[in-house]
């Protein structure tokens, strides 16, 4: 029951997170103004000013609902053919490993750019965003980072999960 609840409270908080964020882009788009992807939930703090970001709790809600989520279908997990768990498993890797080179990827670009603002006296990290992989459309480092790190935790805990229920199902080996 407990993960039940959890579960529904993420979903509530990524849907109205995302709802926001859509808002105000549909918002900036029809103003005419260039929208970087994320901003909006970047630049933010709620409840409170200088308080967590929505795209920190739309981050959080996202492993730990899917954490719920993984809990409330382990029957189901456990009931599926070993060819579809390879198949969900080596999918999972394939995110696992596309996921942590963006994260890296986005760590370091944004570390770089916060180097050079210091550098230059300033220092706007919120505000750092990257015009790749589509000039026109700049994505927000701190949006990117946070739900690639998400998306490789996410995706690294079904690996695990996915892995091990075969790990556990296959005949000890036995030592002489």
């Amino acid at each position: 029951m407990f993960y039940k609840y959890v579960a529904g409270i993420s979903a509530v908080v990524i849907f109205a997170t995302i709802a926001y964020g859509l808002i105000e882009a549909a918002q900036q788009y029809l103003a005419g103004d260039l929208i970087i992807v994320g901003e909006t939930l970047v630049t933010v703090g709620f409840p409170f000013p200088f308080f967590a970001k929505p795209v920190t709790y739309l981050s959080i809600c996202s492993v730990v609902g899917w954490y719920a989520l993984i809990q409330l279908n382990q029957k189901r997990i456990h009931q599926m053919s070993k060819l579809q768990r390879s198949l969900l498993s080596t999918f999972a890797a394939a995110i696992v490993f596309a996921s942590f080179y963006e994260m890296i990827y986005n760590f370091m670009v944004w570390n770089a750019l916060i180097t050079a603002d210091v550098i230059n006296g300033q220092i706007k990290i919120d505000l750092l965003n990257i015009n790749y992989p589509v000039p026109s459309i700049p994505w927000s480092l701190v949006f990117a980072t946070k739900m690639f790190t998400a998306l490789f935790v996410i995706s690294s805990y079904s690996f695990i999960v996915l892995h091990s229920i075969d790990f556990k199902q296959q005949p000890k080996l036995r030592s002489r």
